[in-house]
């Protein structure tokens, strides 16, 4: 976590892939399904909140 004061906070989270993208075929394939998870999608610009809540909300 880095955070600048007046500016913000940046935080990354990594995550392992999926056995499917280890795999030259599995770029084609569809991406993975979520499973119920909650995510707090947190931005001051409500253009990328928006589209990462779509994005998160249409993949399950």
């Amino acid at each position: 976590m880095h955070t600048v004061l007046g500016k913000g906070t940046t935080f990354r989270a990594y995550f392992p892939p999926s056995e499917g993208a280890m795999k030259a075929e599995a770029a084609a394939a569809q991406a993975p399904r979520g499973n119920g998870e909650l995510f707090l999608v947190v931005d001051d610009d409500p253009l990328i909140r928006l589209t990462t809540s779509a994005i998160l909300t249409r993949n399950g």
